[in-house]
């Protein structure tokens, strides 16, 4: 099993508040650091918490991405 953690920030499109990510990755594939930056970097400045896991299903694996905005905690698994 390979874990793979990353972070990373978006801006809300709704209020514009910047709202902090965090991703792991679980997978008993290899995956390139590389594609997981690339990938992150093709959601844009902005996005909707839900829509941005939804485009980083593509990694593949079991993700679990958590980011706290109005102290509300979003974690969304996919």
């Amino acid at each position: 099993m390979n874990i793979y953690q990353t972070k990373f920030d978006s801006k809300c499109p709704k209020d514009g508040d910047l709202v902090s990510y965090s991703l792991t990755i679980e997978t008993s594939e290899f995956l390139w650091v590389e594609k997981i930056n690339e990938s992150i970097k093709a959601l844009g400045e902005s996005g909707f918490h839900e829509d941005m896991a939804d485009k980083l299903k593509q990694l593949g694996g079991k993700q679990t991405m958590v980011a706290t905005h109005q102290n509300v905690t979003i974690t969304t698994i996919r």
